[in-house]
């Protein structure tokens, strides 16, 4: 069996020889370790699941959006772990994003910590109380191998998102590496889809790399997805932190490129249970630590993709295989 504790000395040792040779203080990794192992020791201690591959620290290499972007973007770059923020010029920064399954009593315990810890999101729709719908167009290719999660396409998904009723939707792309979550995404007015689906990308246009992979990839509609969601948020001395619980999750096939606008018809797929989900950069919050323990929570490997397509699409048209053992993405 796997022993954090019986590797972490022998890791010790080789990172602060390779880090003495490029002058990083040998405290300070001391500290970044000790802080790691005491989140393992907190989560496996209380809810008996892992975080895998949970790194020092989150690294990448992607540089942010270029042009200038409206108020309302730039605030929603400050608010999400797992993007960067193009104002002040920053890379996007990898997020964990841990999921838990939990059933209606512990989320209205945990729905009220948060709004006694946490800020709530500004875009909430008064009429839903701090919360909003999203409403999310699922890409995949015609042999459905994100669903499969063939290789070359297991730690990534494509989709068009769009929050309530608005205008504005998101081409974006999701990724997930070694247990952290990066995003990058592109505003699109409702008006210009059509434009910038069936004409090849402009290379001025910011999401031009979008555009690209649909066609590399060839890319098409799969699923539409919605739910209700819950969302609050703090900027801490341990850098942003979001909670959300998602509900009334409803999916159906797509319809073309169509995005709903509210929520769906379609097949519920969570009857009792929510979906919570903690976000943060590097080590576990204290807060989130403590909200892990007091509510004996245990990670969950949830993907409301997968689930959806394996409801609505028949087995013989999605190509069933025997899933592989690559981990979960939403």
């Amino acid at each position: 069996m796997f022993s954090w504790k019986r590797l972490l000395p022998a890791l010790t040792s080789l990172s602060l020889f390779v880090f003495s040779r490029n002058n990083i203080s040998e405290s300070k990794f001391l500290s970044r370790i000790e802080r790691v192992d005491l989140d393992r020791r907190s989560i496996n201690d209380n809810q008996g699941s892992p975080l895998e591959h949970l790194p020092l620290a989150p690294v990448d290499a992607d540089q942010p959006p270029s042009g200038e972007m409206p108020t309302n973007v730039v605030q929603d770059f400050a608010m999400s772990p797992s993007l960067g923020n193009p104002a002040a010029g920053k890379k996007r920064q990898g997020a964990f994003e841990l999921k838990f399954l939990i059933d209606e009593d512990q989320a209205a315990d945990i729905i009220g910590w948060a709004r006694h810890h946490l800020e709530a999101d500004p875009h909430f729709d008064p009429d839903l109380g701090d919360g909003y719908h999203v409403n999310s167009l699922y890409l995949d290719t015609p042999q459905f191998d994100v669903f499969h999660r063939r290789e070359g396409f297991c730690q990534q998904k494509y989709r068009l998102r769009r929050y309530g009723c608005n205008p504005l939707v998101w081409f974006e792309q999701k990724r997930k590496r070694k247990g952290l979550v990066r995003k990058r995404r592109v505003p699109v007015d409702q008006a210009e889809i059509p434009l910038r689906l069936d004409q090849p990308a402009e290379v001025e246009w910011p999401g031009h790399w979008f555009r690209r992979k649909l066609d590399e990839q060839q890319l098409r509609p799969v699923c539409q997805v919605t739910y209700q969601r819950l969302a609050r948020f703090k900027n801490t001395d341990e850098g942003v932190v979001r909670l959300t619980i998602d509900d009334r999750l409803r999916a159906i096939p797509a319809e073309g490129w169509t995005i709903p606008t509210g929520s769906l018809e379609g097949v519920s797929l969570l009857e009792g249970k929510r979906i919570l989900e903690l976000k943060f950069r590097g080590a576990m919050p204290g807060m989130f630590r403590q909200l892990v323990e007091e509510q004996r929570l245990q990670v969950a490997s949830f993907s409301k993709y997968r689930t959806s397509v394996a409801v609505c699409i028949p087995p013989e048209v999605r190509g069933d295989v025997a899933p592989p053992s690559a981990p979960e993405l939403d």
